[in-house]
């Protein structure tokens, strides 16, 4: 599975799909509590990585159209893998603040392992479950971020 473009424009493309990504997750993020620098909140990385995906996309779409001698080389715009990143970071997205941190993660991790280990259904979601279970604990007392409980809240 593969859509090839030759040269500046798939690069471009490749760019602003970035740069779109980025502007995605800060749309998604926008209504999580930021927090503060000094104690973030569960919105401020992924609106901190939205405002960095979108500007380094815009940055670097421009500089491949302004770069005439750039080599005209192949760029697949369509692989399985780029694809099911996206979808299990737009599932964190989306389902963070309604479903909760631990539901969320994982799926998120359900969605990748299945992907990327080649692991047997029950194995991905009994692993799934333990890391974002533990992950969770990590960032709550560990660390004491709150994150959001979702369904599984008071």
């Amino acid at each position: 599975m593969g859509f090839r473009v030759r040269g500046n424009i798939g690069e471009a493309v490749v760019c602003a799909g970035i740069a779109v990504f980025g502007g995605l997750m800060m749309l998604g993020s926008y209504r999580m509590p930021m927090g503060a620098l000094a104690m973030p909140g569960p919105g401020f990385l992924p609106m901190a990585l939205g405002v960095l995906l979108l500007a380094l996309g815009c940055v670097l779409a421009v500089r491949s159209m302004v770069d005439r001698s750039a080599n005209a080389a192949e760029v697949e715009l369509v692989n399985r893998d780029i694809v099911v990143v996206l979808v299990s970071l737009v599932w964190i997205g989306f389902t963070l603040e309604t479903l909760g941190a631990e539901a969320s993660f994982a799926g998120f991790l359900l969605i990748s392992l299945r992907a990327h280990a080649s692991l047997k259904w029950v194995v991905a979601a009994l692993a799934s479950v333990v890391l974002s279970l533990t992950t969770c604990w990590i960032f709550r007392v560990v660390l004491g971020v709150n994150l959001p409980s979702g369904i599984f809240g008071p």
